[in-house]
């Protein structure tokens, strides 16, 4: 589900934009968590990535955030970004038209045509790997050059560039959603499947000691109830859903950890003596 931008919303991305037109990098994520706390920086990104931004870790130099083209067009300072981008368009629809089959870019001949060099180019150059890859790292060689898009073909004669331009971002944006999708822990059955079994085996052998012996000892009651709310705390982490009950690390945690027990212990004499 794609959010419209909220107060805090727009104020990151125009920070994001603002770090990146100042300096040429991307701010980093320990940077963006002392401006705005960890806690809006996690609810920031669960709510408008990968639409407007995308947080970018594994295997970088630096954790940091990368604006989407469609996160650039929307901070307050970025039309000389968004009229850039769109001249390229314009420069790619016109010279597919007179050559259908041509197969990329260089650097060398978008710097020409475009009359530009240096600094807009490398922006250039970043603005193009955003919308197409969705790093801003993408195409590092020195001289290096972009491929024709796939489908080009398709847009070069009936759409405007800036058409041209929401249709890629469409396209990346499912792209990132499918890559977010792959890169999220798939669901365990087997986990579920063995902590469900004990369980319920826990329970099965309690009812029938029970039925065996009668009123059993509180102590064994107490050993039920600790298994099975050791059963349902890994079932929850197993869907995702943190919890502190078998691995308490902070003070309040810690409290909440012996009110459990206590409750537990309560309600293992109480069902024994029924």
């Amino acid at each position: 589900m794609l959010h419209r931008l909220d107060k805090h919303g727009k104020d990151f991305i125009n920070i994001l934009y603002d770090h990146f037109d100042k300096t040429g990098q991307w701010i980093g994520t320990k940077t963006l968590m002392v401006k705005f706390g960890p806690d809006c920086v996690d609810r920031l990104t669960r709510k408008y990535s990968p639409a407007y931004f995308n947080r970018w870790d594994a295997g970088l130099a630096t954790d940091h955030y990368e604006l989407t083209i469609k996160g650039i067009f929307h901070s307050k300072n970025s039309q000389n970004d968004r009229d850039l981008l769109l001249k390229f368009v314009s420069l790619l629809k016109d010279r597919f038209l007179e050559n259908p089959e041509i197969q990329s870019f260089t650097k060398r001949q978008l710097g020409s045509a475009l009359g530009i060099q240096g600094a807009q180019l490398e922006r250039l150059r970043a603005l193009i790997a955003l919308l197409f890859q969705s790093y801003s790292n993408a195409y590092q060689d020195p001289d290096w050059s972009i491929p024709a898009p796939y489908d080009v073909h398709l847009l070069a004669s009936k759409m405007s560039a800036d058409q041209c331009v929401n249709h890629w971002i469409q396209n990346r944006l499912k792209q990132d959603q499918d890559r977010i999708r792959r890169s999220r822990p798939r669901f365990d059955k087997m986990r579920f499947g063995f902590w469900m079994l004990f369980i319920s085996q826990t329970w099965s052998a309690f009812f029938l000691l029970k039925a065996l012996y009668g009123i059993l000892h509180p102590l064994l009651a107490t050993a039920c109830w600790w298994f099975t709310a050791i059963g349902i705390s890994h079932l929850l982490q197993i869907f995702g859903i943190k919890n502190t009950f078998v691995d308490p690390k902070k003070v309040i945690d810690k409290f909440t950890w012996y009110a459990v027990t206590a409750l537990i212990s309560f309600l293992a004499v109480y069902f024994s003596r029924c």
